[in-house]
């Protein structure tokens, strides 16, 4: 019996083997990715951010951009947002 706190991913045949192109694909289009993947395509170094907020989350990413600005934990910072309206509904079959 383990003595480890807290559940564990089993190993040997136990574990479930996903594929590299189906793990990307679950990971990358994730919204917490996104400003990785944004610094990535820039070719940008240094931190990435996400910053989540209810509604407030450009005002959220610009408000620590300028505190590390003046803090001088970095020389340039970038701050950006986006809204994506999706369509409110539930999904119609059609036949065929």
């Amino acid at each position: 019996m383990s003595t480890c706190p807290w559940p564990t991913v089993p190993t040997g045949p136990a574990r479930r083997r996903i594929p590299p192109a189906a793990f990307f694909g679950l990971t990358a289009s994730d919204k917490d990715y996104g400003a990785t993947r944004i610094s990535y395509a820039l070719d940008l170094t240094g931190p990435s951010l996400t910053v989540q907020s209810a509604c407030s989350g450009s005002l959220a990413a610009l408000h620590m951009a300028v505190e590390a600005l003046l803090s001088g934990q970095c020389d340039m910072a970038l701050a950006g947002g986006a809204s994506l309206l999706l369509p409110q509904g539930a999904y119609l079959a059609a036949p065929g």
